[in-house]
């Protein structure tokens, strides 16, 4: 499996739409998150929890660069926002 784009998603509340998106898919275990893989419009992609905070969110995409090179991460979500951006419950 060598997947083009992993999505991070770090808050486990955003998270838990994942499931609910893809109730048939089967989850996988990593040393930092929980994972699924799903074919989008003929691309492998890859759902990844990775967890917030500066440490666990770094080491979690570093295991995201160096398992599956992909070539384009998105990370999904605030965790915290953007100071005068955004502002609780948006």
């Amino acid at each position: 499996m060598n997947p083009k784009i992993v999505v991070i998603i770090s808050a486990g509340g955003e998270w838990q739409a994942i499931p609910k998106i893809f109730p048939d898919a089967e989850f996988q275990k990593s040393p930092y998150g929980d994972w699924i893989e799903r074919e989008i419009n003929g691309e492998a992609v890859i759902f990844y929890h990775g967890f917030y905070g500066k440490i666990p969110s770094a080491a979690s995409a570093q295991y995201v660069i160096d398992h599956w090179k992909p070539e384009v991460i998105f990370n999904l979500g605030t965790c915290g926002g953007f100071r005068g951006e955004i502002e609780r419950d948006d």
